[in-house]
């Protein structure tokens, strides 16, 4: 797309999709202790609660799935456990298992996919002050090549306005030049601005997509013993006002 057609398209706002569901959003549990622990729970409830070869290192903890399996095969026990007292623990231990590893693989698609820029500063403006003070005319180039790909309607403005922006007008030392000659930063804050919404926004939309699915379905899955526990709760305060009603 050449800049003529950028500056005559009609500028798209973003969807509220974009707007929500994006890296800023994801990054205030993936960047959590909790989440990095996440990432490590899987492994470590496997070794600790499933694996029958270290059981007996672990007070007969470990090899809990052998345990459900010798339950099952044998009698109904455990389904009318389940029955009687709501979810069993093994039940709630396996759903917590499974949410884990679905948080925790949700964790390791942040780590390694989600933009640097997001995962040291959680919001633009943090960005702009950490980075104003070393915002080159070589730096400002790139973030506007970058603005452009994924945004060309936001970065055709601000080659009008800096056309030594653009690296195929002007060399690199004219440009630094220009951009020393600059009477204030509101240019460096525009472009320092719009490259931490593109980077938050459009950048790899299909990881966040996954890391939100990851986190949706993990999170679902470890909340089920609780909801469940909160249901019994509400029927029994029901029965409770319905029979002395």
């Amino acid at each position: 797309m050449s800049e003529q057609t950028a500056d005559t398209k009609e500028h798209k706002p973003d969807t509220w999709l974009v707007r929500v569901l994006n890296w800023r959003l994801i990054r205030g549990f993936g960047k959590s202790p909790l989440a990095t622990f996440s990432i490590a729970m899987p492994f470590v409830g496997y070794v600790i609660l499933y694996h029958s070869e270290i059981a007996h290192y672990l007070g007969d903890m470990g090899g809990l799935l052998a345990v459900q399996e010798g339950v099952l095969n044998r009698d109904s026990a455990l389904a009318a456990d389940e029955n009687r007292a709501g979810m069993s623990f093994f039940t709630k231990l396996n759903l917590f298992y499974l949410g884990s590893c679905f948080v925790g693989a949700g964790t390791v698609v942040f780590r390694f996919v989600a933009p640097v820029t997001i995962k040291e500063f959680g919001t633009a403006s943090q960005f702009v002050e950490a980075e104003l003070g070393r915002a080159t005319a070589r730096k400002l180039r790139t973030m506007v090549i970058a603005i452009k790909a994924r945004r060309p309607t936001v970065a055709a403005p601000l080659l009008t306005i800096a056309p030594w922006l653009n690296r195929k007008k002007m060399k690199l030392k004219q440009a630094s030049n220009e951009l020393r000659a600059l009477k204030d930063d509101q240019l460096q804050i525009d472009i320092l601005s719009s490259f931490y919404n593109v980077e938050d926004r459009y950048s790899q939309r299909w990881a966040v997509y996954l890391t939100t699915l990851l986190y949706v379905i993990g999170f679902t899955l470890i909340s089920i013993p609780g909801l469940s526990f909160t249901v019994r709760v509400l029927r029994i305060v029901i029965l409770q006002i319905t029979g002395n009603s």
